[in-house]
């Protein structure tokens, strides 16, 4: 499914959480670049990628159920998970993104 994010190189860096974004970019870049060079390089490379994305959705998506069980107990922290369910939500939209279109939010 991201092996079209790959060949087009339409990064999606929605996906990222904001303090890993920086080194997260360079790697992807990395990535994309090295598709080009020895295959068995990149394929280790690209299996180490999309282990990388699913983390991140995991991450996220963990944070959401967890937000949840707490949102209602002050407004910060009903604050805390709208903004982790928008950014959960986005990521997924990308994701969809990704598979409907080849990257970028080009359906929207």
């Amino acid at each position: 499914m991201f092996q079209t994010y790959l060949r087009s190189g339409a990064i999606p860096f929605c996906l990222l959480p904001p303090q890993k974004n920086r080194k997260e970019k360079l790697f992807l870049n990395k990535t994309y670049g090295l598709k080009t060079g020895d295959i068995d390089t990149y394929k280790l490379v690209e299996k180490y990628f999309f282990e990388t994305l699913v983390r991140l959705h995991r991450e996220k998506y963990q944070k959401v159920a967890e937000l949840n069980e707490v949102k209602d107990d002050s407004i910060d922290q009903g604050r805390a998970y709208v903004e982790a369910y928008v950014d959960y939500t986005h990521t997924i939209e990308a994701i969809h993104d990704i598979i409907e279109h080849g990257g970028g939010h080009a359906g929207h």
